[in-house]
C-alpha cells in the first residue's frame, strides 16, 4: 500500500493510507422516506439531517435497523459514513470546513 498526501499551498499537511483516509467514521448513514418518524425515534443520536438523508451515532447498527423496522420506519440504506475524498482534503486544508456538520 502507499501512502497519499495532501498539499496545502506546497506544504504537506497530511500523508496517510488511502483505505485509513477513508476508514469507517463511527457514525451511520440512514435514508428513509420517514424522516419525521425516524427523527422522533433517535432524538438526541441524530448529528445531521440531509433531505432523506441522516447521520446518526449509533454503536449497533443492526440494532438500529431493528428499532426502526418495529416502529414502522421505512429504511432505503443503512451503512457506515465514509469522508469523501473532498471531505478528507477539505479537512487538511481548512479545518472545520469539510466536515460532516458544515
Amino acid at each position: 500500500m502507499h501512502a497519499r498526501g495532501v498539499l496545502d499551498r506546497g506544504r504537506l499537511v497530511m500523508q496517510e493510507e488511502l483505505a485509513t483516509l477513508q476508514a469507517p467514521t463511527g457514525r451511520t448513514v440512514l435514508r428513509t422516506p420517514d424522516v419525521k418518524r425516524a427523527h422522533a425515534l433517535l432524538d438526541g443520536r441524530i448529528e445531521q439531517v440531509d433531505g432523506e438523508r441522516l447521520v446518526v451515532v449509533v454503536a449497533d447498527a443492526a440494532e438500529l435497523n431493528a428499532r426502526l423496522v418495529a416502529a414502522g420506519v421505512r429504511v432505503r440504506e443503512l451503512g457506515p459514513e465514509r469522508r469523501s475524498l473532498e471531505q478528507i482534503v477539505l479537512d487538511a486544508t481548512h479545518p472545520g470546513l469539510g466536515t460532516a456538520d458544515s
